[in-house]
């Protein structure tokens, strides 16, 4: 088991910085926002337009004493998050594990079959029986269950329990439930760093993930501080590159609301 950790590409970085926090968080919080309205005509049962939603990440460190960790992390909220930089996020450092499905999941399914772990730049996940994983699939289907994990055989995940729906919007995402790959501070986020004295600091990031994040960082995930000649361009991806579409993908996403009674 690893402490939580940060991971985050400065510019001219090759390689992830990655801020050991040296514990737990003191608080994780997760909201789920969603994007909908209703309608409801007189002569009828009301309509409901749903364009899916995202999510809200609150981490939450107390009483940080660390000198380098205090001066990491002001580095990291002043020079890249409050400019609208992207980062990740792990709450144990030892299962930063994440993938896409090659096959969309349907119900009933205790197999999954993915990519292998896409975030190998972060290091090595180990993961083990009855660890939480997500599934996910992007907006407007947006779509998310919990499952508890059995094994691994290659890219190939066995789960413990099964899909309870189906899965029809590409890409769907899989990973450890709590590591979040790409986040970035909220718009009207409070002050990320306070200190009592300057004796002891508190991390508080209000952040948000976006399903649309997920997806553009799809197709590059596995060339994270690399070369990314395979992905018809020069430079090495990072986060940033990768979902600000200055990493050319070559795809067109669209998609249109879902209308249910």
């Amino acid at each position: 088991m690893g402490n939580s950790a940060i991971y985050w590409y400065p510019d001219g970085a090759r390689a992830p910085e990655i801020i050991d926090l040296g514990r737990k968080l003191s608080d994780l919080e997760l909201g789920s926002p969603r994007f909908r309205s209703d309608v409801t005509p007189g002569w009828g049962s009301p309509v409901v337009i749903d364009q899916g939603g995202y999510r809200t990440v609150r981490i939450v460190l107390e009483r940080i004493a660390s000198g380098l960790v205090t001066r990491q992390l002001q580095t990291l909220c002043d020079s890249h998050l409050r400019g609208g930089g992207l980062f990740s996020f792990g709450l144990d450092s030892a299962k930063a594990w994440g993938s896409w499905c090659r096959l969309d999941p349907q119900r009933g399914d205790t197999v999954l079959t993915t990519y292998g772990n896409r975030f190998t730049a972060y290091g090595t996940a180990t993961l083990e029986a009855n660890d939480e994983f997500t599934v996910e699939s992007p907006n407007p289907e947006y779509k998310r269950e919990r499952l508890l994990y059995s094994s691994a055989t290659g890219p190939k995940l066995t789960m413990a329990t099964a899909i309870v729906q189906d899965y029809d919007q590409e890409p769907v995402f899989v990973r450890f439930a709590d590591f979040y790959p790409v986040l970035r501070l909220a718009p009207d986020a409070p002050e990320p760093m306070t200190h009592d004295r300057r004796l002891t600091w508190t991390l508080d990031l209000d952040c948000e993930e976006w399903p649309g994040d997920l997806a553009a960082l799809e197709p590059f995930a596995q060339h994270l501080g690399n070369l990314a000649a395979a992905a018809q361009t020069v430079g090495v991806v990072t986060l940033d590159s990768a979902v600000d579409k200055t990493v050319n993908t070559g795809k067109t996403v669209t998609y249109s609301p879902r209308v249910t009674r």
